[in-house]
């Protein structure tokens, strides 16, 4: 599924360092020479053909790093702020069929080509 989503066009999914070891109930995808409008415009796609998707960047979401009170930055971090403003995180359940990671696909693929019209 990484390597698919990796060559469509504006969407980056670093390589997991090997150490680490993932749950995999959710997928993070990178957009890419994008701006907000059109990240904004893909994610809203997305969530009109039932796919719930959460921008990392997002004042309502957890893993924010603003949002965190128990860690609070005490500097600017640009570059660590424009990468979660162009990072969505998508959730993919445990009971999820086969089917349903090909329709997942699916819904990003088009809802990436209707953000860029």
């Amino acid at each position: 599924l990484v390597a698919r989503f990796n060559k469509l066009p504006h969407v980056y999914i670093p390589d997991q360092y090997p150490e680490v070891t993932i749950v995999g109930d959710s997928i993070q995808l990178t957009l890419q020479d994008m701006s907000p409008e059109q990240i904004t415009k893909m994610m809203d796609a997305c969530k009109a053909r039932n796919l719930p998707v959460e921008l990392f960047g997002d004042p309502s979401n957890a893993r924010y790093f603003k949002n965190w009170k128990f860690a609070p930055s005490d500097c600017p971090l640009p570059q660590t702020e424009a990468l979660i403003k162009s990072t969505i995180d998508i959730r993919m359940p445990l009971m999820w069929d086969d089917s349903d990671f090909e329709d997942m696909y699916n819904v990003v693929v088009e809802s990436l080509a209707e953000a860029m019209a």
